[in-house]
C-alpha cells in the first residue's frame, strides 16, 4: 500500500516528498561547493640565490651607497635549484638608481664575469674573468632583449621605467638549466665610468622563468 500525506489540500505519495527533498538539498549544495573549491594557486620557483652562499631566497638585494664615478665594486652570489627536477631559468640582475633622467647604458666601462672556470680548483679566483658587457642586454618591457651600451632602449619607449632596469648576460644558453640541488656560483666586477652621478644604487638578483611578467621582487 502506498502511503499518501495531504500537502495545502492535495494528496501526494511519501516517495515523491523524499525525491522532492533530495534534489533541494542538492541544488543547495552546488553553489556552497563551487565556492568551496574556487580559488587561486601560486606556484614558487625551486629556483634560489643567496648572496653569502649559506642562506637562500627568492631573491638578493644588494645596496652600494655612495657610489661615484671611476669606483669599482664587485659582489658574489649562488644559486640553487631547491626541487627535484630539472629546471630552467633566467638569472637577472635588476639595477636601481634614484637619479631622475635613469640608466642610459653609459655608465659602466666594464663588467667583468667569473664562476668556477675562472678558479684554482678550490674556489679561489685566478683573474679578471671575462668580460661581458657587450653582452649585457636590457629585458625590455615585451620580453624582448636590446644591448645595454647600445642605449636604444632609451628612446624607444620600449623600457616605462629608467630607473630600474632589468638586465640578463646574453651568454647564447638562455635559459640556463639547473640540475636538482647543484649550487653553481658567479662573482661580478662592475667599473663605473667617470660621468656616472653619485648615487646610492641598488641591484637585484633573482631567476625567472619569463622575460616578460619576471621581476625580482
Amino acid at each position: 500500500m502506498k502511503k499518501k500525506v495531504n500537502v495545502f489540500g492535495k494528496s501526494i505519495p511519501v516517495l515523491a516528498i523524499f525525491v522532492l527533498g533530495i534534489a533541494l538539498v542538492s541544488a543547495a549544495l552546488v553553489p556552497y561547493l563551487s565556492n568551496v573549491i574556487t580559488g587561486d594557486v601560486t606556484v614558487d620557483s625551486p629556483m634560489a640565490m643567496s648572496a653569502d652562499g649559506t642562506t637562500y631566497g627568492g631573491s638578493q638585494t644588494l645596496n652600494f651607497t655612495n657610489t661615484h664615478g671611476g669606483e669599482t665594486f664587485s659582489y658574489k652570489v649562488w644559486s640553487k635549484n631547491q626541487g627535484n627536477i630539472n629546471v630552467s631559468s633566467y638569472p637577472i640582475m635588476t639595477i636601481i638608481t634614484t637619479i631622475t633622467e635613469g640608466w642610459t647604458g653609459e655608465e659602466f666601462t666594464s663588467v667583468y664575469f667569473q664562476d668556477a672556470n675562472y678558479n684554482d680548483g678550490g674556489g679561489a679566483i685566478l683573474d679578471q674573468g671575462l668580460e661581458i658587457l657587450p653582452l649585457l642586454y636590457v629585458v625590455e618591457d615585451d620580453g624582448e632583449l636590446s644591448n645595454f651600451t647600445a642605449g636604444t632602449w632609451v628612446t624607444d619607449g620600449s623600457v616605462a621605467d629608467l630607473k630600474e632596469l632589468r638586465l640578463v648576460f646574453k651568454s647564447g644558453n638562455l635559459p640556463i638549466t639547473y640540475i636538482p640541488e647543484v649550487v653553481s656560483w658567479n662573482n661580478i666586477t662592475i667599473t663605473t665610468a667617470l660621468t656616472i652621478a653619485p648615487d646610492n644604487y641598488t641591484i637585484k638578483l633573482c631567476h625567472i622563468d619569463d622575460l616578460a611578467t619576471g621581476y625580482c621582487a
